[in-house]
């Protein structure tokens, strides 16, 4: 597989990265706006052309989260930093394709923002949490109301990945604190696996996941000051 030129997404811009999602036959992006502005923005794109942003409700210190379950796109996402305020709620709404619902809160807080995917028949969330919690918390939607929230073992400073892979969900993430390793779980839809560890590597953010070819990938920035970008893939 090779990878065409960049191109540019005219008028647009972030602080930090995007998010994507395919729903409904198109390509959806999310996206922080840039600077200080903690708007929210969203695209699609019809395999030809990227549509005019619009403006997402709600506001976010760090971007959200997207992923389609049923027949509905869901964000997710922390809420603002303000002058008075780091608000570390979690907010979440959804899009049937034309309308977003009005922006409801999940229970729990985080100061990363969350991760979102379908796995089953069920929309799952996972979030470190507020200020120095680093524990590891999720939950999951039935379509209808969240679960309380649940505790994962292990622990990270910036927040897990989550992807749907064969029959399981999985979980990956840099530690807690100054543990740069990446440890990974995988959820059957009962119960979490021990956490394990990916051998011989290590991140200073939080890693990628993704599926492709039927195969599960993760890519990650290196420790410490190394920017290098490295990946794996299942085997």
């Amino acid at each position: 597989m090779n990878f065409a030129p960049q191109k540019h997404l005219a008028g647009v811009g972030t602080s930090h990265g995007p998010t994507l999602a395919t729903f409904d036959n198109h390509l959806y992006m999310a996206w922080k706006g840039m600077g200080n502005d903690q708007a929210m923005y969203r695209s699609s794109f019809d395999g030809t052309h990227w549509a005019p942003q619009q403006q997402l409700a709600g506001g976010t210190s760090v971007g959200p989260a997207l992923a389609a379950f049923g027949n509905r796109l869901y964000a997710a996402w922390k809420g603002m930093n303000t002058d008075q305020n780091n608000d570390q709620a979690i907010y979440w709404s959804s899009f049937d394709g034309t309308h977003w619902a009005p922006q409801q809160q999940l229970a729990g807080g985080t100061s990363v923002g969350p991760a979102l995917a379908a796995f089953g028949n069920r929309l799952y969330a996972a979030w470190k949490g507020m200020n120095t919690d680093q524990a590891i918390y999720w939950s999951s939607f039935d379509g209808t109301r969240w679960a309380p929230q649940q505790q994962l073992a292990g622990g990270t400073s910036v927040g897990p990945a989550l992807a749907t892979f064969g029959n399981h969900l999985y979980m990956a993430w840099k530690g807690a604190s100054n543990d740069q390793g990446i440890h990974w779980s995988s959820f059957d839809g009962t119960s979490w696996s021990a956490p394990r560890k990916v051998p011989g590597v290590g991140a200073s953010k939080r890693p990628a996941l993704a599926v492709f070819s039927n195969h599960l990938y993760m890519a990650w920035k290196g420790i410490s000051n190394d920017q290098g970008i490295y990946w794996t893939v299942s085997t």
